[in-house]
């Protein structure tokens, strides 16, 4: 299954908003379209779920460019803190008068970041290592607070340990531990790790990684030498399906992101109960030979459905056509990115092939449903639409990777457009 055919069976509308957006020219090629509504429900349903098996949860933004309307959103189904993957998306939440829950996991602050991160005051603060911590202590002391610290255990199977940051071998962890609850400023109140669960491809189903079971190892350890935790904080893939098999390893807290728009590694497989809300609309820019070529500088397409899984993609499913209303009867091949191992910076162009139908035409529209990450795109821009469900879409604002609301050259009816049926 691919995230495009799950949102034409279950967002038929999307991909037809996306394209009706382009050839209007309300939006740019080379944008993300984002389903308000879906969001809504996804938040609802990420909501009860949670709820039901004694979960709290950070949200995390940057999926989806940190937009302060679907932020907003999201706070309004209950989401009160959002995690800050980094400094970055910290600063671009405050700006916007969003609570920060949770910094430092995965990007850690810097020497020069923690007065204001403190000034801040996130829930919890993840610390790698005792002079960052010690760092953090002082930046605490001199704002005349106690900050909470989560340590991230690193056990000797755990997965991804190099490629989404560091944090304290488990070897070290009790030392460590204890360190830094006697550190003048701070409070140890946890642990977490990321990721702790995957879907398994062979048994279509989430299964934990050894890092939840390192995880549950470092907090009976912790306990056992008498520090209590209020915090066992259970990072990626959390979603309503997943949620009861993390709650029963321990976690407290988990940190949704992909599950707001329907894109975690699971919706690749199954018509879970999150929809798919994100699309990516684009325009064939030109033609060589039999391939044609769309804009794609902002595209940002995990070239597999999760670093942690084996599969990799050959081919994206993509819809391509000059009308919107028939362009989900266009279906093509499109090259993914090749994430990670090139510069996303070079990539300029996504290429289409036309074996799977129609051959695409220069200035044709083109969408695709995938799995993204906005905040590492260079130039992408996210539209938010309001009312599809109603019949009724209209276009909130067009905004950057951080949030900021932004105008497209040449497209001054960017603000609040209504979208033509």
């Amino acid at each position: 299954m691919d995230l495009l055919d799950s949102m034409l069976r279950r967002n038929p509308e999307l991909p037809r908003v996306a394209a009706r957006l382009h050839r209007e020219r309300v939006i740019p090629p080379d944008t993300y379209v984002l389903d308000l509504d879906a969001v809504r429900a996804n938040a609802r349903v990420l909501r009860t779920a949670f709820s039901r098996h004694g979960l709290e949860a950070y949200y995390e933004p940057k999926q989806f460019g940190r937009c302060p309307a679907v932020c907003e959103a999201i706070v309004e189904a209950g989401f009160e803190a959002a995690i800050a993957l980094d400094i970055e998306e910290a600063a671009a939440l405050d700006a916007n008068g969003f609570r920060v829950g949770h910094i430092g996991h995965l990007g850690q602050p810097a020497a020069g970041d923690v007065d204001w991160v403190v000034r801040v005051a996130p829930e919890v603060v993840t610390v790698y290592s005792l002079e960052r911590a010690a760092e953090l202590g002082a930046a605490a002391v001199r704002a005349g607070r106690v900050q909470a610290i989560l340590l991230r255990p690193l056990g000797a199977e755990d997965i991804a340990r190099d490629l989404v940051g560091g944090g304290t071998p488990e070897s070290e962890l009790l030392d460590v531990a204890e360190a830094v609850d006697a550190t003048p400023g701070l409070r140890l109140e946890g642990i977490t790790s990321y990721p702790v669960v995957r879907y398994d491809l062979r048994e279509r189903r989430w299964v934990v990684t050894p890092n939840m079971r390192t995880l549950e190892r470092a907090r009976a350890a912790l306990e056992d030498r008498g520090l209590s935790l209020g915090q066992v904080n259970a990072a990626g893939n959390c979603c309503a399906s997943s949620a009861e098999l993390v709650a029963s390893c321990g976690a407290t807290h988990v940190e949704p992101g992909h599950a707001f728009v329907g894109s975690t590694t699971g919706h690749f497989f199954e018509d879970l109960e999150e929809v798919p809300a994100l699309a990516w609309v684009s325009e064939v820019a030109y033609e060589v030979g039999e391939n044609a070529y769309a804009f794609g500088h902002g595209l940002v397409a995990n070239h597999t459905i999760g670093f942690w899984n084996a599969v990799m993609y050959d081919a994206l499913l993509a819809v391509c056509g000059p009308d919107p209303e028939t362009i989900a009867d266009q279906r093509i091949w499109a090259d993914p990115p090749e994430f990670v191992r090139s510069d996303p910076s070079s990539y300029m162009y996504l290429r289409l092939r036309p074996r799977l139908g129609p051959r695409p035409r220069v200035g044709d529209s083109v969408v695709l449903g995938v799995r993204t990450q906005i905040y590492r795109s260079n130039s992408g821009r996210l539209a938010v639409v309001d009312g599809i469900s109603s019949g009724a879409p209209a276009l909130v604002g067009l905004y950057d990777r951080t949030g900021r609301e932004v105008q497209a050259l040449d497209y001054p009816q960017t603000q609040r457009a209504e979208v033509g049926t």
